[in-house]
């Protein structure tokens, strides 16, 4: 999806171009494109018959999708179009978030102040890192890749690894593999922090993502 593809994926994960029916949702929730068109190949549910012409799936073959499937609603229910014209929605600019207006940025406070500032100044120090601040987690990010992603809690921070589990499955348990579950963030690994020694003990694990994505 480009470069600004988690912002992308945030904004269009639950639109109209982005939606189908399934009896699999569950199992297909993470997989990627092509293991999701080899499911849908086999629907008997004309509606998904639309993928077996496409190839990517991008932001462009989203919103296309949802043009389409607005003007075939608007054909069966002309009532709600004008002249069954479907008006292009004005392009909103990306929004940007602090810390103060993210999902459970209030959070950030006390002592899950203390740990994120304490990881945040150890992620710094790996190199050319760039912080990005989403809606839901706070992304770092090298070369354009998101080596590790930080999702606020009441009382904890949780992180997601930009690593296969298979390399980190013999650090320790603390590390849980949430490859096939839905989460915010970029990655396979799930740390939780829950106190400042538990900073010093990940972030071995940090320091390989962040070598893993500078190729």
């Amino acid at each position: 999806m480009g470069e600004n593809w988690e912002f992308i994926h945030e904004t269009l994960l639950d639109t109209l171009g982005n939606l189908t029916l399934t009896g699999y949702n569950s199992e297909l929730s993470n997989s990627n494109f092509e293991e999701k068109k080899s499911w849908y190949r086999d629907s008997h549910i004309e509606l998904n018959a639309y993928f077996s012409g496409i190839e990517t799936w991008r932001e462009a073959d989203i919103k296309q999708r949802a043009q389409e499937l607005a003007q075939r609603c608007l054909e069966i229910w002309p009532y709600f179009g004008k002249g069954n014209i479907v008006q292009q929605p004005e392009v909103q600019p990306e929004q940007s978030y602090t810390f103060e207006t993210m999902h459970n940025g209030d959070y950030l406070q006390g002592e899950v102040l203390e740990l994120f500032e304490d990881f945040q100044d150890s992620v710094l120090r790996l190199g050319e890192v760039r912080e990005e601040i989403l809606k839901n987690y706070i992304a770092y990010r090298v070369r354009n890749r998101t080596f590790v992603s930080v999702v606020p809690l009441q009382s904890s921070l949780k992180l997601y690894l930009n690593v296969p589990f298979n390399e980190v499955r013999h650090e320790g348990s603390f590390c849980r593999d949430v490859s096939n579950k839905g989460h915010w963030g970029v990655g396979d690994v799930e740390v939780k922090v829950n106190t400042l020694s538990d900073i010093s003990r990940v972030m071995p694990l940090v320091e390989r993502a962040y070598r893993r994505q500078l190729g």
